[in-house]
């Protein structure tokens, strides 16, 4: 529950940014003053009218390919804490929160796998920077560092 002042809520940038992240937000007026913002999750999200399925790449796949030495960035979207506990090597940490403000630190150019711990997240990121004009090759990795550490490196902590 956040409250914010009257200027606020006339441009409203943090209610598109929320709903292409998949919230659904919804305005209670509190007085002239205040205003509640209530943000419920909603699987996929609202905007969610994609007829493509998300292109992925499975663990075992992904590792075949950094050892064949494919130029492959990875990025990670989970949270800091998340991160403290498992890692995958040479990734980029952008929470998801954070992603499409820091869009700019994704080459385009280069292939790209999104992950998350199961691929939730990592797919709404990429529904997120694809409808914000991203331009490059965006890879799920389906079932996330969990399927990492249960298909390619049983030494990555699980949680």
């Amino acid at each position: 529950m956040i409250s914010i002042e009257p200027t606020t809520r006339r441009s409203r940038p943090w209610e598109r940014a929320a709903r292409t992240l998949g919230f659904l937000c919804t305005l209670t007026h509190v007085d002239r003053m205040r205003t509640q913002i209530d943000f419920t999750f909603a699987p996929g999200g609202i905007m969610n009218g994609t007829t493509q399925p998300m292109a992925e790449i499975t663990a075992t796949e992904l590792k075949q390919r950094l050892d064949n030495g494919d130029d492959i960035q990875i990025v990670d979207v989970r949270e800091d804490n998340e991160v403290a506990i498992a890692k995958l090597p040479n990734s980029i940490h952008i929470p998801l929160a954070q992603v499409l403000n820091r869009m700019s630190e994704i080459d385009p150019a280069r292939e790209t796998v999104v992950h998350c711990k199961m691929g939730g997240r990592s797919a709404r990121a990429i529904d997120a920077l694809k409808r914000s004009g991203f331009t490059g090759n965006l890879l799920n990795l389906a079932g996330g560092i969990t399927a990492w550490s249960n298909d390619v490196d049983p030494s990555v902590p699980k949680y």
